[in-house]
Formats: structure tokens, C-alpha cells, sequence
């Protein structure tokens, strides 16, 4: 056993000098020799790193987390602690779409972690909805009550994951029969609720789902139905309110941020020719909007995560070319300015003022695809490497998930 622990210790060091690692020993010896290590060397992390680590990380931070997520409600309204210990899988759903898309196959574990977090809180008989709990202001008497905007969000990850597929199938069924006749759905229960969610969240569902075989019927109609609610839903300036947050200034970027993050991606031209134009119109709002802001009244860390949001919807849209020319030298032009205020931040943050949420909005926008997949090289590396010192020190046995990680790394460096 000892000589094979060597062996790979070897190999991983090699593959750790093919991808340009740090001193990855004396990075692993810290991090498990003080279980604050990455709180401490965040501030010495690039930002990359900073942003890719943080995410990465999460999960694993403490056994609280296997949610993979937060609540961002909260992270908006400054109550950092609030939102780690009531996390939303809408967040969730951020983080596996991230994961899937850069880490592959190396964050199964931590996907399916999310999964079960969510699974666990499901109710044990049909329909599955997700639960949570809600206490009466008045009496302070606690009950567990089925959140329709949590149960949707649940059944994209699982869409996104092919898990689960008794509970995808009620799911559909039950967002399929529950569309109302002016092609919304009801905000439901649960702790925060908005008729804007559930559609967009209906949505994504179903549009994840044109083609599964457990879908009995042509979701066309209900899509277009439900596409035509959400554009009258606009407001006269082109930007969608949440219902939940009106009285704060941020909410228009919140929600519409929202919307055009998880919808632009679907192309929905075909379902209402409009919607091209809506993106646009969308866009070119909350680029007027946010330049009229007075941000020496606002605190930094606020117009941090503001325009985070903000910058990710743009980037969506100049991903799936919906600017014309001279939308898009509007667009990249703020990104332009944002980019140098967000490394400045990123530089000056501390680690407990950062959030999930926020680094996931703007990790792509932040960094080129070349960027992270050698960030993504690095963390693998390190985390092979602190496996390989935590079996030789301790005379664990070797596992065969991380064999298995190490032998599909190999084969992505030679």
C-alpha cells in the first residue's frame, strides 16, 4: 500500500509541475494544518483563483453546505450569515450548471451531494415537493409547508443531472397542470414567493424537457403561453420586479437580471418573436438605469454584487449574440469599467464579506475560458495531493474515486 501511495504521490507531483502549480506540499501541509487556511490566504490568491477556489470549495467548507448554495436574497440585503444558514436552490442551481460546465466529471460528488440535500427535504409521497420551514410571526409556531419555486428549481437540477426521474416526472406533471389560464403560475408558499420566479422557473423546466420521453404531452403551447406572461409582466421600463423586494432600489436588476440569465440561453424567438427585442430593450434599461445611480451613497460591497448580477446577464447576451453593433459597444464598454472596479475589489475583499452567489455571477464574465480550465487543473491537483499526504500519514486506505480522478487527469495532461 505504501508503495503505491508513493507512486501516485509521485504522479501527482509531476502532473502538479505540467500545470504550473505552486509549491502544492507546503499549500496542502497548511490547509490541513489550520482548518482557516483559506479564509487566511484569500486575500494572497489571484483573482481567478480567488473567485474558481471560493466556488469550488463551498461544498466542502463545513457539513452545512452540501446545498452547494445560498440564499441571495439575503446576500442583497447585506445578512451574509442568514444566507449560508438558509440556503435557496436557486443558488443550487447556479453552482451544478457551473460544475457540469468546468469541472465535469471531477464534481459528481459534489453534485450529487446537492441532490440529496434537496431530495432530503422533499415530502416522502407524490408530488416530492420541497419543504421548508416557515414560523408564524405572531404565535412563533413552526410548520413545514411545500415551496412551489424550490421544488421547480429542484427538478431543473435534476433535469441538468438525470437524477431522480420519478421525481422529475411529478415535476412536470404538476407544473404542466398548474399553469394558470393567463399562462403564469401562483407564487406558491414558502419563504420568499413571487408569481416572476415561478414562471421563470416553470420555464427553464420545461424547456429542459421538450424532448424527454416522460413528458406525454406538446409543451409548445404551454411555453408560449407562459413566455406571453412574462413579457407583460415588464414594467413601462422594460424592466421585471420580483414582487417580493419593490421597496429596494436593486430589485429591477434582481429580477430582471434573473430572467435574462437562465432564458437567453433557450433562444425563445420561436415562441414569441418579440423576445429578441425584449432582450435588447432589457439590457439597454438597466444599462441606463445603473449609470444614473448615486454610488457614493451606496457601500461597495453593495454595488459590488449589483453589478455582478448585472454584468453576467450582459454576458449572456453577447454569448448568444443578441446585441447589435452598437448595443454591444455600449455593453462591453461598462463591462469595460466593472471588470477594473471588480479586480480592485476582488484584490481588497475579505474572505467573510465574499458569497457563493456573487462569485458564480461573475466568474465567466471575469475570466476567459483558457483562465479557468488551468485554475480548474490546479484546485484537482491540490486536492489529489492533499489526498495523497492525509492516506500516507494517517494509513487510510487508498480510494478509488480519487484513482479514478487521478487516472482521467493523467490522461488530460499526456
Amino acid at each position: 500500500m505504501d508503495l503505491v501511495i508513493g507512486i501516485v504521490g509521485t504522479i501527482v507531483t509531476i502532473i502538479g509541475i505540467i500545470v504550473g502549480l505552486p509549491p502544492l506540499i507546503q499549500y496542502v501541509k497548511d490547509k490541513f494544518n489550520n482548518e482557516n487556511n483559506f479564509s487566511i490566504t484569500f486575500k494572497s490568491k489571484t483573482v481567478g483563483e480567488k473567485v474558481i477556489t471560493y466556488i469550488w470549495n463551498f461544498p466542502i467548507e463545513n457539513s452545512n453546505q452540501d446545498s452547494w448554495a445560498i440564499k441571495e436574497s439575503q446576500v442583497l440585503l447585506g445578512n451574509l450569515e442568514n444566507a449560508k444558514k438558509n440556503p435557496g436552490l436557486g443558488i443550487a442551481m447556479l453552482s451544478v450548471e457551473f460544475a457540469q460546465k468546468f469541472f465535469g466529471d471531477y464534481a459528481n460528488d459534489r453534485i450529487e451531494s446537492c441532490i440529496n440535500w434537496g431530495i432530503v427535504r422533499t415530502q416522502k409521497t407524490k408530488p416530492y415537493f420541497v419543504q421548508v420551514k416557515l414560523t408564524n410571526p405572531i404565535t412563533t409556531e413552526m410548520k413545514y409547508v411545500p415551496d412551489f419555486r424550490h421544488t421547480v428549481a429542484l427538478g431543473i437540477i435534476l433535469s441538468r443531472t438525470n437524477k431522480h426521474p420519478s421525481h422529475l416526472e411529478e415535476y412536470l406533471k404538476y407544473v404542466i397542470e398548474s399553469q394558470q389560464i393567463n399562462g403564469g403560475w401562483s407564487a406558491g408558499q414558502g419563504i420568499t414567493v413571487s408569481e416572476l420566479f415561478s414562471c421563470l422557473y416553470a420555464i427553464e423546466l420545461l424547456m429542459l424537457n421538450k424532448d424527454n420521453p416522460i413528458v406525454k404531452v406538446n409543451l409548445d403551447n404551454i411555453i408560449q403561453k407562459a413566455i406571453d406572461w412574462l413579457i407583460g409582466e415588464q414594467s413601462e421600463n422594460n424592466l421585471w420586479k420580483s414582487g417580493v423586494f419593490n421597496d429596494y432600489y436593486w430589485d429591477p436588476f434582481f429580477a430582471s437580471t434573473w430572467v435574462l440569465n437562465r432564458l437567453i440561453p433557450f433562444k425563445l424567438e420561436e415562441y414569441n418573436i418579440i423576445w429578441h427585442k425584449i432582450v435588447i430593450q432589457t439590457s439597454l434599461s438597466m444599462l441606463s438605469k445603473v449609470q444614473t445611480i448615486n454610488w457614493s451613497k451606496i457601500d461597495d460591497l453593495e454595488r459590488f454584487r449589483i453589478e455582478a448580477r448585472i454584468v453576467s446577464a450582459f454576458h449572456k447576451g453577447i454569448y448568444f449574440n443578441y446585441y447589435s453593433n452598437t448595443v454591444l459597444e455600449q455593453v462591453v464598454s461598462f463591462i469595460g469599467q466593472w471588470q477594473a472596479r471588480t479586480k480592485h475589489t476582488m484584490n481588497e475583499i475579505k474572505y467573510e464579506d465574499f458569497d457563493l452567489a456573487t462569485a458564480l455571477f461573475i466568474a465567466e464574465p471575469l475570466l476567459s475560458f483558457e483562465p479557468i480550465i488551468k485554475i480548474k487543473n490546479k484546485i484537482i491537483a491540490q486536492q489529489l495531493t492533499a489526498a495523497h499526504i492525509q492516506c500516507g500519514s494517517s494509513g487510510l486506505r487508498f480510494s478509488a474515486v480519487l484513482k479514478n480522478i487521478c487516472s482521467r487527469l493523467i490522461g488530460q495532461c499526456f
